[in-house]
Order: C-alpha cells, then sequence, then structure tokens
C-alpha cells in the first residue's frame, strides 16, 4: 500500500514531535561520574555528598550542572542534614521543566521547605509532585514518599483526619511493594494519628501490626513500637499493660524521638504509683529542646508527690524554668499558628482546585470520547460509502459490457445456432471475468484503474446510449416474441389464465417455461444474471419470463395469485435491479423482450 502525500506530513509531524519530545524529558546526564552518584546516593548518600564536593559545578554542562544541584539536594536529604536554605532545589525547578525527574525534584523543594517551616509551601510541592506522578509501577517507591511526608505534614497542622487518605493509600503501596520497613512505620503512623483522634480500639490494631512486624528490625525500632503501645493503653487507663510495654522503652531510643517517651514514661509510671522512676524519667526530659516536653516535666516535677525526690531550693527554680517554657511555648504557638492555618487554608484550596480539575477532566473526557466516536462514524460512513460507489461502479461497467455485446450481436443479425450461442456464452464470460479482475485490482490499490476514472453517472450515460440503440432492434424482439406464442408452454398458460388458475411454484409448468425461453433465447437468463451481477431472486426470473412472454401486469396479478399492485413493484424491483434504474418501469417489457 502506496503512502500518499498526507501520510507522509502526517509522519513527519509525528516524527517531529517524538524527536521535540526527547529532547524535552531528558533523564540522565552526560557527565559518567553524575551517572554513577544517581545510581549511589541512594545506598551511600554521605559518600555521594562527598564525590559531590570534588565536583567543580562550573566544568559542567548546562543540564549536568542542574542535575549536581539535584543530587546535591537529594544525598543531604538522604543524609537526614537539615535544609537551610531554598536556593539550589528552586534553581533544580526552574530548569527540569518536563523532564521525568521534576516529580521526584518537587518532593525533595517539599522536603527543603519542610525544614524551613514553611508548611504552606512545603504542601504545595508535595501535592504538584503528586501531580506529576505516573501510574507505573516503577514510580510507586517516589508516590509513597510524597504520600507519608504529605500526611505527616497534614498531621502536623492539625489535620489529622485529611491525612489519613494519604497515608493509607501510602500503606498499600508498601505492602505491595513487599517494603517491610515502610510498611512498619506506615502502621505506626497511623496508629499515632488515630490515639491524636481519640480512636483508642483503631490505633491499637494499627500500633499492634506495626509491633509485629517491627520485632525483625532493630531493637530501637521495636521499642519505638512498644513505647507507642504504651502510650494507647495509658491513654484508655489500662496502666498495667502500658507499664509492660513502657519498660526500658526510653533507654533504647537515642534520637530525638528519645525525649517524647520520656515524658510518656513518667506520666505512666506517675500513674502506678512508682513515683522514684516517674521522677527519674520527669528528671531527665527537663533537659530536652522541646518547650512542650519541658513543661510536661517540670509540671511533674512540681507535684507534690514527687518534690520530696528534690532538694527544697530547687523548687523554685523548677517553676520559674516552668513559667519560661510556657512562655517560649506561647511565642511557639503564636508563630506556628500561622503558618499552620496557611497551610489548612492552602490545602482546602487544593482540595477545591483537585475536585474542580476532576470535574473537568471528566466532562473533558467524555466530550473527547464522543469526538473520537463521531470521527469513527462519520469516517465508517464515509469507507461504507466509497465502498459502495465502488461497487455501484463495477455493477455497471458490468452490466455495460453487457449491452454492448447484446447490441454487437443485434447489429450483426447473427443466426442464433448451437454453437454461436456457446460462444456468445464464451464471449460473456470473458467479459464477466475482466469486469471481475478490475474489481479485484481496485480493492487491493490504492487508487482506481484507468478504466475507473469515469463516473458512475457517466457509466450510466453510457448505458443509456446503449440502450437507445438496443430499443432500435425492437423489431426483432417482437418477432421472437410471435415465436414464443407458438409454444406449448405458452397455450397453456393461456389455458390458465382463461380458468383463472394459479401457477404454484411447484408446477412443472415452470420448467416447461424455462425451457421454452431457453431455446428461443438461449442467453436469456445468463444475460440477466450478468446485467444484475446475480441479484435477481427465483421470483425475479419468473416474472421476467412471464414478461418475455408477452403477459401485461394484470394477467401476470391472476397467474402467480398476487394483486396488480404487487406484480407492478415487483417489475420496478426488477428493473432496477437489472437496468439501474435507467430504464423506466414502462419499457421494461421492450427491453425485456430484446435479451
Amino acid at each position: 500500500m502506496r503512502i500518499n502525500a498526507m501520510n507522509r506530513t502526517l509522519l513527519l509531524i509525528i516524527t517531529t514531535i517524538a524527536i521535540i519530545a526527547c529532547g524535552c524529558t531528558r533523564q540522565q546526564p552526560s557527565d559518567p561520574r553524575l551517572q554513577r552518584l544517581t545510581l549511589s546516593v541512594d545506598t551511600g548518600p554521605q559518600a555521594a555528598i562527598d564525590s559531590l564536593a570534588a565536583i567543580d559545578p562550573a566544568t559542567l554542562g548546562d543540564y549536568d550542572r542542574h542535575y549536581y544541584n539535584f543530587l546535591t539536594v537529594k544525598a543531604r536529604d538522604k543524609a537526614y542534614i537539615v535544609h537551610t536554605s531554598d536556593s539550589l532545589i528552586l534553581d533544580v525547578i526552574n530548569h527540569f521543566g518536563r523532564s521525568p525527574k521534576m516529580a521526584e525534584a518537587l518532593y525533595y523543594a517539599g522536603r527543603v521547605y519542610s525544614d524551613l517551616g514553611d508548611y504552606p509551601t512545603a504542601l504545595r510541592y508535595f501535592h504538584d509532585a503528586l501531580d506529576r506522578i505516573s501510574d507505573d509501577p516503577e514510580e510507586d517507591e517516589l508516590r509513597g514518599r510524597v504520600l507519608s511526608q504529605t500526611g505527616r505534614m497534614l498531621s502536623n497542622c492539625g489535620l489529622h483526619r485529611q491525612s489519613l487518605p494519604y497515608l493509607k493509600e501510602c500503606l498499600e503501596l508498601s505492602i505491595s511493594r513487599n517494603d517491610t520497613v515502610n510498611t512498619t512505620y506506615d502502621y505506626q503512623l497511623l496508629g499515632s494519628i488515630y490515639l491524636d483522634l481519640q480512636e483508642y480500639d483503631t490505633a491499637t490494631i494499627y500500633l499492634d501490626k506495626a509491633y509485629s512486624l517491627a520485632k525483625h528490625l532493630s531493637d530501637s525500632d521495636l521499642a519505638f513500637m512498644e513505647g507507642f503501645l504504651a502510650i494507647a493503653s495509658y491513654q484508655q487507663n489500662k496502666i498495667d499493660s502500658a507499664l509492660i510495654m513502657i519498660r526500658n522503652v526510653p533507654e533504647r531510643i537515642f534520637d530525638d524521638d528519645k525525649d517524647f517517651f520520656l515524658v510518656y514514661a513518667s506520666n505512666i509510671y506517675f500513674k502506678a504509683e512508682k513515683f522514684d522512676t516517674a521522677y527519674m524519667y520527669a528528671k531527665q526530659a527537663i533537659n530536652s529542646p522541646k518547650s512542650d516536653f519541658q513543661i510536661s516535666a517540670y509540671c511533674a516535677l512540681l507535684n507534690p508527690e514527687l518534690r520530696k525526690y528534690s532538694s527544697p531550693d530547687t523548687i523554685f527554680e523548677y517553676l520559674e524554668r516552668y513559667r519560661m517554657a510556657i512562655r517560649q511555648m506561647h511565642r511557639q504557638i503564636d508563630e506556628k499558628s500561622i503558618t499552620v492555618q496557611n497551610a489548612q487554608y492552602n490545602y482546602s484550596v487544593h482540595e477545591r482546585r483537585s475536585t474542580q480539575l476532576r470535574k473537568l477532566n471528566q466532562k473533558l473526557f467524555l466530550w473527547i470520547t464522543l469526538c473520537v466516536l463521531v470521527i469513527i462514524f462519520v469516517i465508517a460512513l464515509y469507507i461504507k460509502r466509497n465502498h459502495a460507489l465502488l461497487a455501484k461502479k463495477i455493477e455497471l461497467q458490468h452490466a455495460l459490457s453487457v449491452i454492448r455485446l447484446l447490441n454487437s450481436q443485434l447489429e450483426d443479425n447473427t443466426a442464433k445456432s448451437t454453437h454461436q450461442s456457446i460462444e456468445t456464452e464464451s464471449i460473456i464470460n470473458n467479459t464477466e471475468n475482466n469486469a471481475n479482475s478490475v474489481h479485484n485490482s481496485y480493492t487491493q490499490t490504492e487508487t482506481p484503474p484507468r478504466g475507473h476514472k469515469l463516473s458512475a453517472k457517466q457509466i450510466q450515460q453510457q448505458i443509456k446510449a446503449e440502450i437507445t440503440q438496443l430499443k432500435c432492434h425492437a423489431s426483432k424482439a417482437d418477432n421472437n416474441q410471435k415465436d414464443l406464442h407458438e409454444t406449448d408452454a405458452y397455450q397453456t398458460i393461456l389455458f390458465y389464465l382463461h380458468d383463472k388458475k394459479i401457477l404454484k411454484d411447484t408446477d412443472q409448468v415452470w420448467d416447461s417455461i424455462m425451457n421454452t425461453i431457453h431455446n428461443t433465447s438461449p442467453n436469456f437468463k445468463s444475460t440477466l444474471c450478468r446485467l444484475s451481477c446475480n441479484k435477481l431472486t427465483s421470483d425475479d426470473y419468473k416474472l421476467a419470463a412471464l414478461l418475455k412472454m408477452g403477459f401485461t401486469s394484470s394477467q401476470i396479478a391472476i397467474l402467480i395469485g398476487r394483486s396488480k399492485s404487487t406484480i407492478i413493484n415487483r417489475r420496478k424491483s426488477l428493473c432496477s435491479k437489472v437496468f439501474y434504474d435507467i430504464v423506466d418501469t414502462s419499457e421494461l417489457n421492450q427491453m425485456i423482450n430484446i435479451i
């Protein structure tokens, strides 16, 4: 199949778009050092930081220089180094554009602004990252990280209920990826949020699952989960269970979470009336850098039950530090409240926009689907119409060939011998084969052959001209009809008419009629067959035979037991099938006689 000019143009456009797309979606740097660091930054972030420090960014190309900044931010985040500036990540975002790495860059932008305490901006970048991440399973790890950070951020802003969908989706991804570590922490995080929501039964379910998985991790991780289970029991006033789970937990945790569990350990032991241990943990918690933990610790130490474990001169000191911690916490609350309010507002705006966007996308999808269906329907109609026109042209060409042959035979006034009949049949067969060959060649090529450059209307005009010539031979056809009137078959039909007897389909008279017509006009049936392209039914042939013998519509109606109007409609159908509505129905008898 040849490609036409339109197809070549379309192919060129698609190729150009593909080239542009490839240029806009560059993912890997060209510098081999950066290529190696791309593979190692996840497993060895500190080593990656050292390797990056040994590279001079000024020696790198434009894209590689921005990629260098991206790896620097990523490595620092992986190494748990607190971000103190947004300059590098903003440079990356401004230049990555449509790069597949853009979603990951947006994630690290959220991490940077999270460390900077700008929660609204962090949330915006996390949401933008989620919008950019594709549904490819290879992106599930990144999607999980973004979902986790978004859920944590919303929870930190007091939007506990709103954080749950993100964290549950994150949990599903971790489970599907068989990521035991992240699954453990996802269960724990969900459990802690349900604690904040005071839904303790649900919280315990998630924390129990986290605890069962943490048994396969480090002792510090196990202690972390035990601490949360202890808090859940404490909140439900199950002090005995809380005591069992909190035992030695603070001593087994060595990060920033230690102060959190020190405070709760002090509260649990105080509730269990183990005041000496409660005092010990409260005494350690006062060294926390966080004012809320300090306040809890000083409040415990100032309790009458624990004051006896402190020297009298320290009471006033604890009281003053308690007041200072409260003032500091109030300042922090005032500063944070504005940030939290902005984050909550931005989240609400994002949700509204997401809802509007989903509705818009649904409408757009419906419109696109409708347009595609309409286009397909129009194309189908076009193809169907072209095929119909092609079939019509082939049929008309076929009919024209047959009519021209009839004219040639009648003009030559050839004697109708058996030998000549066979010869004529052979000629018509050759004509039919040629027409079929033309039809097949047309259907196998994109453009029609030279013989089909004429339109259907032009072919019809040629057929009209040939039919005009056929009409000149009507006198010969009349002589042929006189021969039919002298046959036994004709006399039998007259007998049926006289008695108003109906010719049934099973009557042997029909065989006599057809044999008689074949003897007088050997090519009658085959010519009709070829003119109609094999569209005639047995009833059509019977009607044509009766018309050939010169019977009127009224007489035929009596013979076959039908109304005159029915016979008239059948005549119209026969005329349409054989002469393609070129010949008027009133002329049908004359044309049938000629064949």
